[in-house]
Formats: structure tokens, sequence, C-alpha cells
């Protein structure tokens, strides 16, 4: 359908595509990755005809209908949320115009013989909207807005009065209704919560014609399956399989790349060597010529960056703060006549890592500032623990930084006089060294965000609280900050709609919905197990052993599920407040019986990983014939990988050990939960 053969594209002096092919055919689901500013979007604009190469060709196949979504939608005024979603070019509503124009015309006819043509006019015309689904598209359309979180109440709202993230919203559902042969979209999950993501995911799984998303998403770009393509040094690769394939494809494309590179280097330096030395001899000057000749020929072996793999973020050890890090009790939010949080009771102890999760609009960013003290609470307190020192970051922390400093002197600021690598930590956010001497006043609303972030990261806190922090990075960055989080010795709060992030990092999630909210103390896979369990009722929680005593959460306010809370022990009679009393007082000892293990834990995973990798790159340097040209290197590298073998093996038997100690001692507390 759509096809790019040896494009080039320019942007000024800056390459941005070069000789690039990339073919297109119905059912594919591409997923474009890549760096941010390495020319995905271009890539699109190519594909959607928007924009045109500086040289080679782009084919469509006859007829082919392609939309794009942008990162931005253009600002829509005049028209309701509907109005805009049903009233695309050739929608729904210019159909039915045309068929009230035809209805006049029927009745209005001056003869038999006009309204006969008018008459065949409208049948034809009636045919064609009833086989494209003109009668089911306005129900159609409402069930996709509702599917990408728009509430019903703003559907016959001026569009012009939401925001840019709903208008981008609304122009996505005018995508899927049209359904295109070729869906072109740019970022679509930038607006989503995590519910709308999945409904998305499998919405595009399900449309008929092709699919090319530009996504940092990890997840979705598993959850949609087909083939990744990565945006990179000017050029596209291709690679099949899942994300985690891709990278472990891209790692060993890299090593082989690597290892070219090295065996030409070793081939130039001897070629150099026989050079010097018969250069000065008569006889072999001819001889000489010829090897300067062969040097002279070989073409670099070009070797991808690959950041993710380069690219370390080491947060500064925070000072230690005391065991309850923040709280809150009985607190109440409200925005006029909206009450946004009611009731709320949660206690975060230090060295959690906490997602809060839950629709947009439910509260998650209202609770992230009670917490932070951007907000004060319309009644119940939130009170910081001891020695607890907080850094807050969202999109409105830009407004903080100096104008007039550079992104090093801000960094720098940030840091203090303590011995952090500001650079490393300004690189890992896609500040590499001159952009470093940039004035901040000249960075995009984007580069403004990232510098901020890492500016927070550099501060010396023991409790960060960040609302959305990867929205402006790219995959890259995203693993960066993930590995990062994951090492962090403080207490985390975070606000994301990356699940690949919070699977990796959060030992806590909170769900905020419905004005409340529910701690669950375990990771996300296991919350979503008990949330399952909850919203599928008692009958399905008896069945699994996860107790649901009402049929929706909001039914058992604070009530843990995954913790199998008996219904016994939660009686309807029962005082609400001792038993989420008790029920915290449970989990808080339940933490502290297994704080030491878990830290064990911990530490012999990562350990673990270590000698894991080091063994991996001992095999492969083995692996290679060229290594037996040095004996004595050979048996030393032989020596250290039967050292770090026996390290790797003694390590996993311990870990093995702890782990399953540890399960035993939670499910114990677990089956005596009150």
């Amino acid at each position: 359908m759509l096809s790019l053969a040896e494009v080039t594209v320019r942007h000024g002096h800056q390459l941005v595509l070069e000789q690039v092919s990339l073919q297109i055919d119905p059912g594919d689901r591409l997923s474009v990755v890549g760096a941010n500013g390495t020319g995905k979007t271009t890539l699109l604009r190519l594909l959607s005809g928007e924009q045109e190469p500086d040289a080679g060709h782009v084919a469509r196949t006859g007829g082919v209908r392609v939309g794009r979504l942008a990162q931005d939608a253009a600002e829509a005024r005049g028209r309701t949320v509907l109005e805009q979603v049903l009233g695309g070019p050739g929608g729904v509503w210019d159909q039915q115009r045309r068929l009230r124009e035809l209805e006049q015309a029927v009745e209005h006819a001056p003869d038999e013989a006009s309204r006969q043509r008018a008459l065949d006019a409208w049948a034809q015309a009636e045919a064609a909207f009833a086989a494209a689904g003109g009668y089911e598209a306005e129900p159609r359309a409402r069930k996709i807005l509702v599917g990408l979180g728009v509430p019903a109440e703003r559907l016959d709202r001026d569009l012009g009065e939401l925001s840019g993230g709903w208008q981008t919203r609304v122009e996505l559902a005018r995508l899927l209704l049209d359904r295109p042969d070729v869906l072109l979209l740019d970022e679509p999950t930038n607006h989503l919560d995590i519910d709308s993501i999945d409904w998305l995911a499998d919405t595009l799984a399900a449309h008929e014609g092709a699919v090319v998303v530009v996504t940092h998403d990890r997840d979705f770009v598993d959850a949609l399956g087909g083939s990744i393509v990565e945006v990179a040094g000017a050029g596209v690769t291709t690679y099949q399989g899942p994300y985690d394939a891709y990278r472990r494809a891209k790692a060993e494309r890299i090593a082989a790349q690597a290892a070219a590179a090295k065996r030409q280097e070793r081939e130039v330096a001897r070629l150099q060597r026989t050079v010097d030395r018969f250069r000065a001899k008569n006889t072999r000057a001819s001889q000489m010529q010829s090897k300067l000749k062969q040097i002279a020929r070989m073409q670099p072996v070009p070797v991808d960056d690959d950041r993710v793999a380069t690219l370390r973020l080491s947060l500064p050890e925070p000072p230690r703060s005391g065991r309850d890090v923040i709280r809150t009790r009985s607190v109440r939010k409200g925005f006029g006549d909206l009450t946004v949080l009611d009731d709320v009771d949660l206690t975060i102890e230090r060295g959690w890592t906490v997602a809060l999760v839950g629709p947009n609009g439910a509260g998650k960013t209202t609770l992230l500032k009670l917490l932070a003290g951007e907000l004060a609470p319309d009644a119940g307190t939130v009170e910081a623990g001891h020695r607890v020192a907080a850094a807050y970051y969202a999109q409105h922390v830009t407004d903080q930084l100096d104008l007039d400093r550079t992104v090093l002197e801000q960094g720098q600021m940030a840091a203090g006089d303590r011995s952090v690598d500001v650079r490393g930590v300004l690189g890992a956010f896609q500040f590499p060294g001159d952009d470093q001497r940039k004035p901040v006043r000249v960075l995009s609303g984007g580069e403004r965000a990232r510098l901020a972030l890492a500016c927070q990261l550099l501060a010396p806190r023991n409790l960060l609280l960040l609302d959305e922090p990867t929205n402006h990075l790219d995959v890259s960055s995203r693993e960066v900050l993930e590995r990062a989080l994951s090492a962090y010795q403080g207490t985390s709060v975070l606000v994301t709609h990356d699940q690949r992030l919070i699977r990796s990092v959060a030992d806590h999630v909170i769900e905020v919905r419905d004005g409340r909210v529910w701690l669950h103390p375990g990771d996300y896979a296991s919350f979503l197990h008990a949330r399952q369990a909850v919203d599928e009722g008692p009958e399905h929680a008896a069945a699994t052993g996860v107790a649901g005593q009402e049929a929706t959460r909001g039914a058992v306010e604070g009530a843990n599920t995954s913790a199998g809370l008996s219904a016994a022990g939660l009686s309807a009679s029962a005082d609400p407040a001792s038993r989420r009393r008790a029920q915290a007082e449970h989990r808080n000892a339940r933490h502290r019986a297994t704080a030491e293990l878990r830290s064990e834990v911990s530490r012999l995973e990562s350990h673990l990983e270590q000698v894991e990798a080091q063994r991996r790159e001992l095999e492969e340097l083995l692996a290679d014939p060229e290594t037996y040209d040095d004996p004595e290197r050979a048996r030393e590298l032989t020596l250290r990988h039967g050292v770090v073998t026996q390290d790797a093996d003694e390590t996993l038997a311990r870990w093995e050990e702890r782990l399953a100690e540890l399960e035993r001692i939670e499910a114990e507390y677990d089956a005596a939960a009150p």
C-alpha cells in the first residue's frame, strides 16, 4: 500500500534520513522507536504525503486512505466533541446532510422525471451510507470516546474548551471511527491512562488496515505486535518480535559490528607495521605503496550507538529518614462542589517505591500534590516523617528554572556541593556535551521538562514525588530512569502510565478511584490479580482465595484483597476505622518482619545479575577464535570464567534459599491477616 524507496530528507544542513526504504502492506503492525529528534515524525509525514523527500520516491497504491494522528492536535472551536468525531471529511454528518438534500429534491421535484432522478440518487447514497455503517456511527463514536477515557458529560461540550490532551483524544477517536486503510499514530498513548491504553491496544489489534505507531511505551509495542522499526543514525532497521527480542537482536548486531571494527583495526595496524618496517627498502617500495593503498581503500566499519547499553544514571544516596515517611489521616480534598478524595488514610514507609494508578481525573495528581505539600487538605492531616526531604516533579516545575543559566549550571546548582556526576546525569536525559552549554531560555518545553526532572533527581532528597516523569523521555532515557529508580535507596511515589516502568520498580501500588484509595503491598502483577478478583465479585474471590466481600472495591473502603483478608474478619458490623487500623498494623508488622530478608534478596538479585553479565561476556570472548591467538590471555580468561561461574552458582543457591524463606514468612502473615 505504501512504500519508501531510497528516501533522503534534510532539515537545513542536518541529515535526518538517508536512503531509507520501507514497505507497508495490508494488515502490517509497525512500532517506530528511536531517540527524540531522530526522524520518527518525519517518517510519518512522508508516509502520509504531508512532506516530500529531498531524494528518493514515495509510492502509494491508488485509492489507499491514510489517517495520521499528530502529537498535538490542531485547536478546534465551534464544534462539540461528538460533532468533531462524526464530522470529518466525508464523515457521517456530510453523508447525512447529502441524504437530507436529496430528500428535499425528491419532495420538491418539478416533474416526475426529476423526482425519479433524485430518488435514484437518494437510494444510491442511502445504500452507500448503510454499507459504510452510517447508522451505527454515532453509537460507535460514543463507545470509542468512552474507551479513550472521555467522560460522557464532555461529548456535548465545545471542543475549544478542552485542553490539548483532550483534543488529541478526540482526534484519535475520529480516526478510529473513520477506519482508514493505514493508521499513522504519533505518540497516541501520551494523554491516556492505563485503562485507555489497554483499550486502544485491543482496538488497534482488531483494526483491519495497517497500523504504524511512533511510541516510547514498551508495553504498548508488545501489545501491538508485528515488527519494530528503529530510526537511528539517519537510517531505519526493522526487527521482528517483541521489545525485549528487539533489544537482544540490536545488542547482538552492535556486538558483531564492534567485533568487525576491531578486526579491521587490527588488520590496519598489521599493515601499517609492515609498511613502517620495510618502506625504507628500495626493493619493497612498490609493495609498501600497494599496502598503503589497501589501507586507504578500507571503509571504516560503522558501529551503531546504543544509549541504553552505555548510559548509566546513579542517583545520589539520600539521607536516611524515619520509618514512616509520610502519613495521611482522614484526608478530604475537593474543588468547588466536586469531592476528589475523601477519607484517605495512608502510611508510606521508608524504602517503598509506590505507583499511583487509576483513571484520568480520579485524583492521582491531587493526591501527589497533597503528599508534596503543594495542596492543603480540606479536612484531615498530611504529615511528613522524621528527617524527610521531598523532591516534587511535575510539568509546572519548569517555571523554577533559571533562564539565564546554562543547562550544566542549572544541574550543578541542583546538585549543590556534593560529589555527583552532573554531566553524566544530564547526558542520561538527552543533554550531550555541547547541549550542556546551551542557555535554558533556548530550550523547548520538552527539553525544559527533562532538565527539571534531572535537577530533581540530582538534589539530595530521600522522598521522590514524580508526576508523569517519562512524558518527554524516549525509550533509552526511560530505561535509564528505570534502572536508577530500581537502585534508589530512598522512597519514591510516582504517577505514570508507563506500565513497564511500574512493573520494573514498584513494590507497592495505590489505586485512586471514586474518591477512595486502595493500598496494595505488592508489585503490579499481584495488584492486577487482586483487582481482577474484586471486579469479578465475591464468587470469583472465593474461588481464587482472594476475599472480595463486596462486588466493588468502593464497598470495602481501603480493603486490601491481595493480602488474603477473610470475609469473617471484615464483617459488615465491624467499625470501619478500627478495621482499617487493624489491617494497617498487620501490614506494617508484615513489612517489618520481612524487611531484612527483602533487602538481602534484592542485594543477591543485583549481584547475580552482575556475575551473570560477567559470565556471558567471558563466554563470548572464549567463543571468539581470535582469543586463542594469545595463549596467555586465553588461560587467564578461562580461569576468570571458572571463578565467576562458581560465584554465580553460589549466589543463585543463596538467593533461592532466602527467597523461599521470605515467601514462607509472608504466607504465614497473609494467613493470619485480620
